[in-house]
């Protein structure tokens, strides 16, 4: 329970930030949170289950990535005929690597589909920090599009500070 605390905790403080990257640790803190403790059969799970999730939906409320795939694998898992700790164990571990796996496929999605928008001489304003913008940007700037990108600050965290820097390094802001 501590690792998943500290995950909350990190993206309550905004460490942890961005939709996909919030839920992709989030997905993974409550797998393997449920995947380290003890029980003897579903009616043992879903408490402990519903515990984490709360824990982590309670972290930062407007994340509604990750409270979709959380309430997806406890779905999955009230729903299935599994009783025993292994085979529920197993469940919980290959639906959240679906999960997260499907968030970094729509990411790429999302950066293809973007980057056609974004014509040769535009001047892109960002405002905070998305890794989905900046995938955009940079499949963009990969299809040799020339634009402009203006990053905007947000307080108190500076999180347009990350998005600067993913920009520079990736070659777009000079």
């Amino acid at each position: 329970m501590e690792e998943l605390r500290d995950v909350a905790e990190k993206i309550k403080r905004i460490e942890i930030q961005g939709a996909s990257n919030v839920a992709k640790a989030g997905v993974k803190a409550f797998a393997d949170y449920l995947n380290s403790i003890e029980f003897s059969n579903k009616d043992e799970l879903v408490p402990e289950m519903k515990k984490a999730k709360t824990i982590l939906f309670n972290a930062r409320d407007t994340e509604p990535a990750l409270w979709n795939c959380l309430k997806l694998i406890i779905g999955k898992i009230k729903k299935s005929e599994l009783a025993d700790e292994t085979a529920l164990k197993d469940l919980i571990s290959k639906s959240a690597e679906f999960y997260v796996e499907q968030i970094s496929n729509a990411k790429i999605a999302i950066g293809r589909i973007g980057a056609r928008r974004i014509a040769n001489g535009m001047i892109i304003m960002t405002h905070c920090h998305s890794s989905a913008a900046e995938q955009i940007l940079i499949q963009a700037k990969s299809e040799n599009r020339d634009f402009h990108v203006i990053c905007t600050e947000t307080r108190p965290k500076m999180q347009g500070r990350i998005t600067a820097q993913v920009l520079t390094e990736a070659g777009i802001i000079i």
